[in-house]
């Protein structure tokens, strides 16, 4: 799993220290792991980071997993939106609270828990 190849790589790889609901899972950081919810917005200070594939041309290196990259500063986010070590954001990628209302129907900013 590509996740967890990264954890060396993070700051906070178990998102104990991140902006997130307590019900999405610490490692993907989704409810559903086919779907991954964050506020567009880097955690240094608030440019958009933008979503880069794996072997895209446009990845910040040759180690380059895929994940969310803002080119303001250079700050890099793998795939669940978590922060690598030796950039300028300090913390993983926002999680908003959202809930599914049907399989196939999400809200976002309704808490899950208290929906």
């Amino acid at each position: 799993d590509s996740l967890v190849e990264n954890d060396g790589d993070l700051k906070d790889p178990e998102s104990l220290a991140s902006s997130q609901p307590t019900y999405v899972d610490s490692r993907n950081r989704a409810v559903k792991s086919e779907f991954l919810v964050l506020v567009g917005l880097c955690t240094h200070l608030g440019c958009s980071p933008k979503y880069i594939k794996k072997l895209d041309s446009a990845a910040p290196d040759a180690s380059w997993n895929g994940g969310f990259f803002c080119a303001c500063h250079g700050s890099k986010f793998d795939m669940a939106g978590r922060v690598y070590k030796g950039v300028p954001a300090s913390e993983n990628l926002v999680v908003p609270p959202y809930t599914y209302e049907t399989d196939s129907l999400m809200i976002i900013g309704v808490d899950g828990e208290n929906a």
